[in-house]
């Protein structure tokens, strides 16, 4: 299905591009597009559908549409569905938490057969969705699970769910809430996630499953009458939304890719010594949260007085070993991270979050709609990034993708070709 809205997209732009249509024409291919970006929402497909709004927009920018216009507004209020607004935890107290619009039929009956969709009523018009169409794979010491963070988008695309009164379960894969790795930390992701499966019974992989287990709590949810969802263990937290827009992968044309502005000083701050992971890793121990560094700021020529920022004031450390990642993301530019290249490619964090480096969140082949993140890693290979000529960054071996956002840039009318 997705191949077909992919394939009659492409036809459609081919029509407008190459032959003298009247403008009436033309307007009805920009709403023909409209509808194949709403259905391929559907799939998740979250980065591609943007441009495909961007282009009906252009569309009827081409024609002299007004802003005003129906098809324009609409156009328009598709444009900002894209920007998912990440699921994390935040205090009960705070005016980004979520309800549910209907609770009832849940703590009635869990849903029933069929379940209920997690439309909001915190939200009108959106529900909770999977942020990408695909799971990612986890391995680790021969234990394994499959994750998907969570978003909020139209409600369209919301789940639907079934609740015991303690698991909330996908109603189509059987998959369940999940606080990220267990971790009960203001800002921590909330995901969609498949059980533990375990290869083997050997010593390492039954310590590594004791681990594991520790972080069980992770499963348990209450949905109180009011439609709020909070972990059991941390009722002091509860479902909300981030305030920024996460950092993902576009393709390199896309109207929403990142460009740097001082992306010249960033490309010239690769050393020509290495430096080891695990040397890298011991500089976040010694670092004090005020380290003044010689990195580069993040800031965005792209999306004016914004930047590339951290959504954790503090990276917790996961139950799981001594894993630390947080999500980054577009923000103020005062709070903009600093970065540097070493020999090696790796995008490392300076500053508050030194001994950090930018890192794709899949355990999969690179490709649109992939969220980045800044770990802390004392092992295992690692993205290799490279800065383009046109301001732009891209993992090494993709460079048809860069760093972007779900929200389009200032600059966004010279990138969509119609």
């Amino acid at each position: 299905m997705v191949s077909v809205i992919y394939f009659v997209q492409k036809y459609l732009q081919t029509l407008n591009t190459l032959f003298k249509l009247d403008n009436k024409s033309r307007g009805e291919i920009g709403c023909a597009i409209i509808l194949l970006g709403v259905e391929l929402q559907k799939f998740s497909k979250w980065a591609e559908s943007l441009d495909f709004f961007l282009t009906s927009l252009n569309i009827f920018h081409s024609i002299s549409y007004s802003d005003d216009h129906p098809d324009t507004i609409r156009a328009t209020k598709y444009i900002d569905s894209c920007a998912i607004q990440h699921v994390i935890l935040v205090r009960r107290d705070s005016k980004n938490k979520l309800r549910l619009k209907n609770p009832t039929s849940l703590l009635k009956d869990g849903g029933g057969e069929s379940g209920v969709s997690l439309e909001l009523s915190s939200n009108p018009g959106y529900g909770i969705v999977r942020m990408s169409d695909s799971y990612t794979q986890v391995n680790i010491k021969n234990n394994s699970w499959e994750y998907v963070t969570l978003g909020v988008g139209l409600k369209d695309s919301a789940l639907v769910v079934n609740y015991d009164g303690h698991l909330i379960r996908n109603a189509f894969d059987g998959r369940m809430f999940y606080v990220g790795l267990g971790s009960f930390y203001e800002g921590m992701s909330v995901t969609l996630r498949s059980s533990f499966k375990k290869e083997n019974d050997t010593t390492e992989s039954k310590l590594t499953e004791k681990i594991l287990q520790d972080a069980n709590d992770g499963w348990a949810f209450t949905i109180d009458p009011e439609g709020i969802i909070y972990p059991t263990s941390a009722p002091h937290l509860c479902l909300g939304i981030s305030p920024f827009p996460i950092l993902y992968l576009v393709v390199h044309d896309s109207p929403s890719r990142a460009v740097f502005k001082h992306f010249i000083e960033l490309n010239k701050t690769k050393k020509p010594q290495k430096i080891t992971a695990e040397e890298h890793s011991n500089i976040y121990q010694s670092s004090t949260q005020q380290t003044v560094d010689n990195g580069i700021q993040l800031e965005l020529e792209s999306h004016p007085g914004m930047g590339i920022v951290s959504l954790c004031e503090n990276i917790p450390m996961y139950p799981m070993g001594n894993s630390r990642t947080c999500a980054v993301g577009l923000g103020p530019v005062s709070n903009a991270l600093t970065a540097k290249l070493n020999e090696d490619d790796h995008l490392l964090i300076l500053g508050k979050y030194s001994g950090s480096i930018l890192w794709p969140v899949t355990s999969s082949s690179l490709e649109s709609g992939v969220f980045l993140a800044m770990t802390f890693f004392t092992e295992g290979n690692h993205i290799r990034f490279k800065v383009n000529d046109d301001g732009t960054i891209s993992p090494i071996g993709a460079e048809h993708l860069v760093l972007g956002f779900q929200v389009p840039g200032s600059l966004q009318k010279e990138h969509v070709k119609v």
